[in-house]
């Protein structure tokens, strides 16, 4: 599944998959905005004094965009490659993506039922660990056909590799598209998180010689670029969970894949370092907590009084302390640099330990 050197094709793939993603990712969200609006599948942006109703389940856009420029991909990889085994990889990932986006367009209609929250998430947590399963098969057959550590320790391997693919895959799985979920709120939060995910994991695979996972990679982040336009302040329109879910099962089966093949475990712990801190901050306080802030009448905004619950409320103390106010524009940015800065630093990690 390594390669070193890309042929002309597969080159000219990186250009062209991201475009088409982003091209009809770019051109559905107008028409798309109209008729979610009529089916009153709408959220309240709560960052703004008058409260605007904006649709919701934008995630499903960015989805279509992603499945016009891969599905084609795959497609054609099919019959010029039939024997390559990369290409059966990447479309069973594309599949758990489009289940698991599928949780999330559930629960984004289900939201219209507010008093069954308890146990959705129940379900969505349940759902996600069985969509995991066949990834999960997938790993251990790597492990077992290619080794761990080698063929000496070949039993080893086979004992290792069992007990990741049965126990830590559906884990890892299960955690990263729950808590990908986790922290938002803000305008373009997600997206710009996401755009800047996607260019340097996608990077960071093409740097290893990869080519499969990159490429999906690359074709997420342009359909989330294409989103940003409408989603960052002020929003016109919000992803949903629809896009949180499909991008945390994304974001899992490139680091479980990736550490099949590179071993991009650590990279990949770093690049999810603020869900990470986040699932702790929400963990904190019983999972009762919202990112959510508190709005004064200048539009700017405060810790909630219940208390840092979320790490968008230690940004807003931090940025207080820093401007004197704080804005939601400046979360958003925050968070984006951060998320840079995290990336810098498990690109460095990776090439250097």
């Amino acid at each position: 599944m390594t390669r070193m050197n890309y042929s002309n094709f597969e080159l000219s793939l990186f250009i062209i998959l991201p475009f088409i993603a982003a091209l009809v990712t770019y051109l559905l969200i107008p028409p798309f905005k109209r008729k979610i609006l009529q089916l009153q599948i709408t959220g309240i942006d709560k960052h703004k004094l008058n409260n605007p109703v904006i649709p919701e389940m934008g995630g499903a856009v960015v989805l279509v965009g992603f499945f016009c420029a891969v599905i084609p991909f795959l497609v054609i990889n099919l019959f010029l490659y039939p024997e390559s085994t990369y290409t059966s990889v990447i479309g069973l990932i594309v599949l758990l993506i489009f289940f698991t986006g599928l949780v999330g367009v559930w629960d984004d209609i289900r939201r219209r039922k507010p008093n069954q929250n308890g146990r959705a998430q129940v379900v969505k947590t349940i759902c996600t660990v069985l969509i995991s399963i066949p990834l999960a098969f997938l790993t251990y057959h790597f492990y077992r056909s290619y080794g761990f550590f080698g063929e000496v320790y070949f039993i080893l391997t086979i004992w290792i590799g069992s007990l990741y693919s049965i126990i830590l895959v559906p884990a890892i799985f299960t955690g990263v598209a729950n808590a990908v979920n986790m922290l938002g709120g803000f305008n373009g939060l997600e997206a710009g998180v996401g755009i800047i995910i996607c260019l340097s994991m996608g990077s960071f695979f093409i740097y290893n010689g990869l080519v499969g996972l990159p490429l999906i990679l690359f074709a997420y982040g342009a359909a989330l670029i294409a989103f940003f336009r409408y989603n960052r302040y002020p929003s016109s329109i919000f992803p949903g969970d629809t896009m949180t879910y499909s991008f945390g099962a994304l974001l899992a089966c490139c680091i479980i894949m990736g550490n099949v093949i590179q071993e991009s475990l650590l990279f990949g712990a770093f690049s999810c370092g603020l869900w990470i801190v986040e699932f702790w901050m929400k963990f904190r306080v019983k999972f009762k907590g919202q990112s959510f802030a508190k709005v004064n009448p200048d539009q700017s905004l405060e810790v909630p009084d219940t208390g840092y619950a979320s790490l968008t409320h230690v940004a807003i103390a931090l940025i207080k302390k820093i401007k004197g106010k704080c804005y939601e524009k400046d979360v958003t940015l925050t968070f984006i640099i951060v998320q840079i800065l995290l990336s810098i630093l498990a690109w460095s990690l990776s090439i250097f330990l």
